[in-house]
């Protein structure tokens, strides 16, 4: 091989390697679980017979860690949660160029029943993309790859974001 062929393969070869180094950015998003206010707004099972009854409201609380159900009964489920490292959170919503990564706080309580339903090994996931603000409750398994937080087949409940006035 002659000089001028070898310098060309050499140009070529580091032309790839710095167009496939994203420089220090990442192109994914980050969708994290907002602290507040969120209100039940669908409901997903197996049976595809459950509805969403006598949820009132759903909080977070990300100082203490706390998650609050409050039912319309008056009672309340209360229970704690503990956020996942930032790279374990996972790929959702893919796009030509990236994806958006989704937060998942594990709950730390082995059972949760809210309204009839019970979720074994319960997890609360910020669902994708950003806009709107949906959170599920949903069992700990497979999430995201080429979809959304939704456990496909099984149970969860949607929540969305309240606006504050």
């Amino acid at each position: 091989m002659n000089e001028k062929t070898m310098k060309r393969i050499i140009m070529g070869v580091l032309m790839v390697a710095i167009m496939g180094i994203p420089l220090g950015c990442s192109i994914d998003r980050w969708a994290e679980v907002e602290p507040g206010e969120y209100a039940a707004i669908d409901v997903h099972s197996e049976s595809n017979g459950l509805t969403i009854s006598g949820i009132e409201k759903l909080i977070v609380e990300r100082e203490s860690n706390t998650i609050t159900i409050k039912l319309q009964d008056g009672s309340q489920v209360v229970t704690t949660f503990v956020p996942r490292n930032k790279q374990d959170w996972p790929a959702g919503c893919p796009s030509n160029i990236g994806s958006t990564r989704m937060e998942v706080l594990d709950i730390e309580n082995d059972n949760l029943s809210i309204g009839g339903m019970t979720f074994n090994n319960p997890i609360l996931v910020r669902n994708c993309p950003p806009e709107p603000n949906i959170i599920i409750i949903r069992e700990d398994g497979n999430i995201g790859g080429g979809g959304s937080a939704c456990a496909w087949p099984g149970k969860d409940i949607h929540f969305s974001k309240k606006i504050s006035n």
